[in-house]
């Protein structure tokens, strides 16, 4: 599969979504040659999350359908250059799109009663989901939890923060205040 930039309808500290469709969009982790391994373990962690809920028939209903992981072959700038070596290529996570606006499910409060149980759900399948946005949070049958990870892949990403500042201050603000 090859992706172009020019379909990147969203962007994280860490990753990039492109547009297949209208039905289906490609999460891929940004290559950080200083960040690099801990990048890839993320990735892999992040896949095994997916797997793990996929697995389970309650989380199932909760999260967009996906494939993961998929390896992307090249990615593309709009003018046709190569690109490729931006991207961990062989960490996608090919998903269901979700319409509407997430919201980061650490940013409700109170937790309603249902976000409770999908929460202890996650939690009790060895998911971290704290982090995790939401589509549809006030509803208990179409609410979908995306970026969410194993309880290893948080602490990966914990020490990859633990590890020192690896940009320039304003990057460090930018993120850091961050909506």
């Amino acid at each position: 599969m090859t992706l172009d930039e020019s379909s990147i309808i969203g962007r994280g500290e860490i990753a990039s979504i492109f547009a297949l469709s209208d039905r289906d969009v490609v999460k891929l982790y940004r290559a950080d040659g200083q960040n690099a391994d801990g990048l890839r373990r993320l990735a892999d962690e992040e896949c095994r999350a997916y797997s793990v809920a996929l697995a389970d028939p309650f989380l199932r209903r909760h999260i967009p359908q996906c494939e993961a992981p998929v390896t992307v072959q090249t990615v593309v700038a709009p003018d046709g250059a190569d690109r490729s070596t931006r991207y961990l290529l062989t960490h996608g996570l090919k998903m269901e799109r979700l319409s509407g606006t997430d919201v980061k499910l650490s940013s409700i409060s109170p937790l309603p009663p249902h976000l409770c149980e999908l929460r202890d759900r996650f939690t009790a399948a060895g998911l971290y989901a704290l982090d995790a946005f939401l589509f549809v949070p006030d509803s208990a049958d179409e609410c979908r939890f995306i970026d969410f990870t194993t309880v290893a892949g948080n602490a990966v990403f914990c020490d990859m923060i633990a590890a020192g500042p690896r940009a320039s201050q304003a990057e460090i603000a930018a993120w850091l205040f961050r909506e």
